[in-house]
């Protein structure tokens, strides 16, 4: 894609419509960094990782998660 289709697709009222419920979504959610990685399981979202950090780390924290969410 180029800049300027990029530019165009980024600024259509529907991108921006989603775009803004996204932020919502997150501001209502306490979701104020980023990168933010989220694991959701079931109806439950835990949080992964608020800003930047290892594949290691990561890779313990959805372990944790996943058995925390399967209790």
């Amino acid at each position: 894609m180029s800049p300027s289709e990029f530019r165009k697709a980024f600024h259509d009222t529907k991108s921006e419509d989603a775009l803004l419920a996204q932020l919502q979504w997150a501001s209502a959610n306490r979701i104020h960094g980023f990168p933010t990685v989220l694991y959701k399981s079931g109806s439950k979202i835990f949080l992964l990782s608020n800003g930047y950090t290892t594949a290691e780390i990561m890779d313990r924290k959805l372990n944790d998660l996943k058995i925390l969410a399967s209790r």
